[in-house]
């Protein structure tokens, strides 16, 4: 009797020590996956910092603009804030579309060259698909968020709007 009270009180001796190390490997396993995932989504955060860049940080998962993928702002209100946060110091900003660095363009200058002169080195981007011109006309409009022929369409009937001349009135 007593020989199988030790031998009962072994088992679950190690029974305990079996789910205890059971638990330490589960909790490791999930910390690591977790640390994985952040360093996934932020491994590039630093990307405009390396380049002296300036610009809002960025939140994992949502990038700087946490409301185009949340919905409680529309994609204007967001820029637009963004916009006004920094034109007055930058004439661009680096932001990211969720892990994507992105140049956001705060001059009008700027912007003119782009359209007019540069425009084949841009190319369509991630922001033009999670806008919608029904739930946002304004900003799904936007040039910047045009792809293709809608693009061009846009882009020859405003470049005429930045013209030298226009620019200075």
């Amino acid at each position: 009797s007593q020989h199988r009270a030790g031998r009962n009180a072994r088992r679950s001796l190690s029974l305990t020590h079996t789910l205890i190390i059971s638990m330490i490997v589960t909790i490791s396993l999930l910390v690591s996956a977790a640390l994985a995932v952040y360093v996934y989504l932020t491994w590039n955060f630093n990307y405009w910092k390396q380049r002296n860049v300036p610009g809002p940080d960025p939140r994992p998962l949502l990038g700087n603009f946490p409301s185009l993928l949340l919905r409680h702002r529309t994609a204007m209100d967001e820029m637009g804030q963004m916009y006004s946060d920094y034109r007055a110091k930058f004439n661009f900003v680096g932001v990211f579309n969720i892990r994507q660095p992105r140049i956001f363009v705060t001059s009008p200058a700027l912007y003119r060259d782009i359209i007019t002169k540069h425009f084949q080195s841009f190319g369509d981007n991630e922001f033009a698909e999670m806008t919608d011109v029904e739930t946002d006309p304004l900003m799904g409009r936007n040039p910047f968020l045009l792809t293709g022929e809608e693009w061009k369409a846009k882009r020859a009937e405003i470049s005429p709007a930045f013209t030298a001349s226009r620019m200075k009135a």
